[in-house]
């Protein structure tokens, strides 16, 4: 999995450049990849609303960054932001239990109501949307390069584009083994440090006709 994803990585990845993205900000999934290969890019600025979009893996087609979360404003992206530290809570508690248990092979569902959100992919020459997407959160413990390791994955329901009912994806997932990780993701959708990158000066800005 781990080569097969950065060699998609490497070869092609095709960005949401043409929907007016800005690229922002990476974060980790290191249980499938390298470091820093997810890409969380906004849009928006003065005056508009700003747009997270949050790069996944297909789990499917082992492609990343050509799926993933849309959170369509500031109300959004809180609940959203909530709703994972509260899965982070549980997934600790968990972990604990896990481990003072003598526990090495889970798969459990949290009961924790996931927010309505959007999501993305590509599908053959444009990009599709779905904007009535739940996450399931789901920790589980598995056995991997010699060692237990504790994860925390978020998926969704099939996607099903607002364009045409008969183009759906599997969804997005998105995959943390540590809450290390899953704080580190968090503290990166901060909506008023996204707005300030946005509203900047960019480096052509600079230099006047």
């Amino acid at each position: 999995m781990k080569s097969l994803v950065t060699t998609l990585l490497l070869c092609s990845i095709i960005t949401l450049q043409s929907y007016g993205q800005e690229d922002y900000e990476t974060y980790r999934m290191s249980y499938l990849t390298t470091p820093d290969d997810f890409k969380i890019s906004v849009t928006g600025g003065a005056k508009q609303k700003v747009i997270f979009y949050i790069g996944a893996i297909d789990i499917k087609t082992a492609e990343i960054n050509k799926i993933g979360i849309r959170l369509e404003d500031m109300l959004e992206n809180e609940r959203f932001r909530d709703y994972v530290n509260e899965c982070k809570a549980k997934y600790i508690e968990w972990k604990d239990v896990a481990i003072k248990n003598n526990v090495t092979k889970l798969s459990k569902e949290m009961e924790i109501k996931s927010p309505k959100m959007g999501a993305y992919w590509y599908h053959y020459n444009g990009w599709e949307f779905d904007d009535n997407v739940r996450l399931r959160a789901v920790f589980k413990i598995v056995e991997s390069d010699s060692r237990i390791q504790y994860l925390l994955l978020f998926y969704t329901q099939e996607l099903q584009s607002i364009s045409n009912e008969y183009i759906t994806s599997d969804g997005p997932t998105i995959v943390f083994n540590s809450s290390e990780e899953i704080e580190d993701f968090v503290e990166k959708l901060d909506f008023v440090k996204a707005r300030e990158f946005l509203e900047a000066p960019k480096v052509e800005d600079l230099f006047k006709n």
